[in-house]
């Protein structure tokens, strides 16, 4: 899979859509209307906002957005939003949770509060981004986890794998990322990644593989990986890239945002239904595409 657009083009063979319904707690930023009104308008989903309902009109009024197609409850302080938000989800009153105008953590506090929304030990963040000739590109964890030991690496990776899965990536190739492509004591993250794929390689199926350590330019170009000598189902091909701290991934996605301009997303792993995570500087088409994601996998 490529593109964004092969990604919505996937969702008209799902059984549920237009059933699909986001909550999305705090919704007073125009580019978060102005994606769920293309996803109602084109009949993927529904939306529940929850907030404040004079701050969300005036957040309409804005773009000239139509709020009748929307259900909206009110919940004038943000944590109950939240935590409403989070009720909603867990009910199985909506398929989906979007984070709105709120910050990061206690978003994030309102969904681990939540034991039935769980499925892993960890909450982890998968950055996608759409790149000219190659399949979509996985990344994690940018966001979430700041300095993450060797057993929450591990789970960070199967997380992604679980959603790239539930997409239907149908050959996921992992690089797990340091500087070198060999261990070294002297890179720790170097030798944190050779254990790393040591201890997970076995237990991954058919259609998955990882390497590690890799720099980023071996697990993504071949002419480099060749330079080097490398080979195999991952060298220049990668399509999964694990990061390792919070700072590395933050600024691998940011150049991959602002300086390449790639189309991207951002979902949660490690939840039972899919949250939607991403910054609050995401423009429309990085929450539509987020959104597009999230159906797929509900």
């Amino acid at each position: 899979m490529k593109s964004f657009l092969e990604l919505e083009n996937a969702l008209q063979e799902k059984s549920n859509l237009g059933k699909i319904t986001f909550a999305v707690p705090c919704p007073y930023e125009e580019s978060i209307l102005v994606a769920l009104s293309e996803g109602t308008r084109k009949g993927f989903c529904k939306g529940v906002l929850v907030g404040d309902c004079r701050k969300i009109e005036e957040t309409a009024k804005k773009s000239n957005i139509e709020l009748t197609p929307f259900e909206i409850v009110e919940e004038k302080e943000d944590a109950v939003a939240i935590e409403r938000s989070c009720e909603l989800l867990e009910d199985d009153a909506v398929s989906c949770l979007m984070k709105g105008l709120v910050h990061t953590g206690a978003f994030l506090k309102g969904i681990l509060q939540r034991k039935n929304l769980l499925t892993s030990s960890l909450l982890t963040h998968v950055a996608v981004y759409e790149i000219p000739d190659r399949d979509l590109l996985f990344v994690s964890d940018p966001s979430i986890m700041v300095q993450p030991t060797i057993e929450q690496k591990k789970i960070i990776i199967l997380n992604a794998l679980h959603v790239m899965r539930q997409i239907g990536i149908s050959h996921r190739r992992v690089a797990v990322l340091s500087s070198v492509e060999a261990p070294a004591p002297a890179v720790p993250s170097s030798v944190e990644a050779f254990e790393i794929v040591r201890d997970l390689r076995p237990s991954l199926s058919q259609e998955e593989y990882i390497e590690g350590p890799l720099a980023l330019d071996n697990a993504f170009s071949l002419e480099a990986a060749a330079l080097k000598g490398l080979s195999g189902p991952v060298a220049g091909k990668a399509n999964l890239f694990i990061v390792p701290s919070l700072d590395a991934g933050n600024i691998f996605c940011k150049g991959l945002t602002y300086i390449g301009n790639f189309p991207s997303a951002g979902i949660v792993a490690g939840t039972r239904k899919p949250v939607v995570l991403t910054s609050r500087s995401a423009g429309k088409e990085e929450r539509y595409h987020s959104m597009l994601l999230a159906c797929l996998m509900a």
